[in-house]
């Protein structure tokens, strides 16, 4: 599937939603990256607080789903890395996720990130796969992961509402618990209009890529277009351009927007589909 440009009228009606959320002098975006920028996790606090989640996403994954006996994670720190987090499946059912330090994360986005890269997203994708398609079935092409291909699209779109088939709406709620066990103070009001923010411009870096690759856009002008609409400060939207020119992932943006659009309209909040994304083989045309 070719990814559509996403109307900016979307990005603009988020913006007005948000502002009500963040009252307070100054633009905008100074108020959001304030909010951003307090909410941000420690780094002293950021493998604690990521393994707290991991415990609690893969208790909720194994209830709902199921896992593989025998499956593990492992979770360290990295730098100089184009990417937050990336799992790293290793086979035998056992997965090493990397996080990117250079890569401030802020409370609001770990849940996610954790489910996203560990349970149920990607890890959990994975061990399932081996176990039912490659040792149930022989399908040898599962034991491989091609970027940039229909598989990444659909492999994205299980990991992007993974979060919120597991928790949903106690997301916040645990959320706060968990940090505070870690002594850190999370936002749990606000926390929820940054959430529905941040989801309406999941396609924002489409925008972008578009610019860049068909448009032929400077990539500063493209900097200022995801500094506009992201509300991030400069430093920030020039890494997030930087992903879209690196020359491995440049294509790999639409994969997350294109991939949630499908894979939660193939879900709508039932379970056991979502079972069925992690243990069958689906191309992205079966999900349209």
């Amino acid at each position: 599937m070719r990814p559509d440009p996403v109307p900016e009228e979307r990005f603009a009606a988020a913006h007005e939603q948000l502002e009500a959320a963040l009252p307070g002098n100054g633009s905008l975006a100074t108020r959001y990256r304030a909010w951003a920028d307090a909410q941000e996790v420690p780094a002293e606090k950021l493998l604690a607080a990521t393994k707290a989640f991991a415990r609690v996403l893969r208790q909720r994954t194994e209830s709902f789903v199921g896992l593989p006996e025998g499956e593990t994670v492992d979770f360290d720190e990295v730098a100089n890395e184009p990417w937050t987090a990336f799992n790293y499946y290793l086979g035998g059912r056992h997965s090493r996720v990397a996080l990117n330090t250079d890569e401030p994360v802020d409370a609001l986005f770990l849940p996610m990130l954790v489910a996203h890269e560990a349970y149920p997203g990607h890890h959990t994708e994975h061990v399932w796969k081996e176990a039912t398609l490659v040792d149930g079935e022989g399908y040898l092409e599962e034991t491989i992961f091609l970027v940039g291909t229909p598989q990444a699209v659909v492999s994205e779109g299980i990991a992007m509402v993974a979060l919120e088939v597991t928790l949903g709406d106690e997301t916040d709620e645990i959320a706060d618990r968990v940090f505070s066990d870690v002594g850190f103070a999370y936002d749990v009001e606000t926390s929820r209009a940054v959430r529905e923010f941040r989801d309406a411009l999941s396609g924002l870096q489409v925008n972008a890529a578009r610019m860049l690759h068909i448009d032929g856009s400077p990539e500063g002008e493209v900097v200022e277009y995801v500094e506009r609409w992201g509300l991030r400060s400069r430093e920030r939207a020039a890494s997030a351009v930087a992903f879209l020119v690196h020359p491995t992932w440049r294509a790999y943006a639409s994969c997350y927007a294109s991939g949630l659009e499908l894979c939660r309209r193939f879900v709508e909040g039932d379970i056991e589909r979502f079972r069925r994304l992690l243990t069958e083989q689906f191309t992205t045309r079966d999900l349209e």
